[in-house]
């Protein structure tokens, strides 16, 4: 059973600049883990802005995904305004959860419902 899918990201020469996608795909459940990241260089172009909304349709619709997942480092500011301005919601922070490079690290936790109203909005247009 398929897991989860991941699209590269590449500048106009085909180099790769980031990914977005998703994993631990719960079939059953309808819900799934969403991630991306960009290369230092392309951050704050509104690249992810742009091409988020691509694959949220992508999992509401072809994927038949309910719920959307993120985990996002409460130190990654751009990144959890992002997710907010696509309209996940803040559910909460676990604390200390990931150990990394010698230290514990916390975890904002963002969904998204195929039936929030920013959802809905991504069919609209």
């Amino acid at each position: 059973m398929k897991r989860g899918i991941w699209w590269a990201l590449a500048d106009n020469d085909d180099v790769l600049i980031g990914a977005c996608g998703f994993n631990d795909w719960h079939h059953e459940y309808r819900r799934i883990d969403m991630g991306y990241w960009l290369l230092p260089d392309y951050w704050r172009r509104g690249l992810l802005q742009q091409a988020l909304p691509c694959i949220l349709r992508h999992a509401l619709q072809a994927m038949g995904v309910h719920r959307i997942h993120l985990d996002i480092e409460p130190e990654n500011v751009a990144s959890w305004r992002l997710a907010e301005k696509l309209g996940f919601s803040r559910e909460g922070t676990l604390r200390d959860v990931e150990y990394k490079d010698g230290r514990y690290l916390s975890l904002h936790q963002y969904s998204l419902l195929g039936s929030d109203q920013a959802a809905l909005a991504l069919f609209a247009n």
